[in-house]
């Protein structure tokens, strides 16, 4: 995760705007991620997604024949085997174990008609995401 992104002048006015409109659907849209086995966590409240890299990084083989419509006319998806990607695992945060997310650990991108708080806290080789602590 490049840390200083966030540091950019254009992040404030743009980081609300993508958020508000593509993070609802980056979960639920599959076009956008799968559920996939967590690598992370188990049990009940551990869910994975795996969200593909970006086309650029799609490498097509000079050797295979070029797919057609008439072979998948219903097709909605291109599949790229061995292709990088991004897995997130989501587990419930522990209150016992897991650090406290206070206020120092948010920051607030936006404007003044619209503003979002990201609360973020590395654990060990996790990162907590959360609401700040009562």
């Amino acid at each position: 995760m490049n840390l200083t992104f966030p540091s950019t002048d254009w992040f404030q006015i743009t980081a609300t705007d993508y958020l508000w409109f593509y993070f609802p659907a980056l979960l639920a849209d599959g076009k956008i991620s799968q559920p996939v086995a967590p690598v992370s966590c188990t049990g009940l409240g551990c869910e994975g997604y795996f969200l593909p890299g970006l086309p650029s990084y799609i490498h097509f083989d000079p050797t295979t024949p070029n797919l057609t419509a008439t072979e998948y006319p219903d097709a909605t998806t291109f599949i790229q085997q061995n292709a990088p990607g991004y897995q997130l695992d989501f587990s419930d945060i522990d209150i016992n174990t897991d650090p406290s997310v206070t206020l120092e650990d948010c920051r607030v991108y936006g404007l003044s008609f619209l503003a979002l708080q990201i609360c973020l806290k590395q654990a060990n080789n996790s990162m907590l995401a959360s609401t700040t602590a009562l």
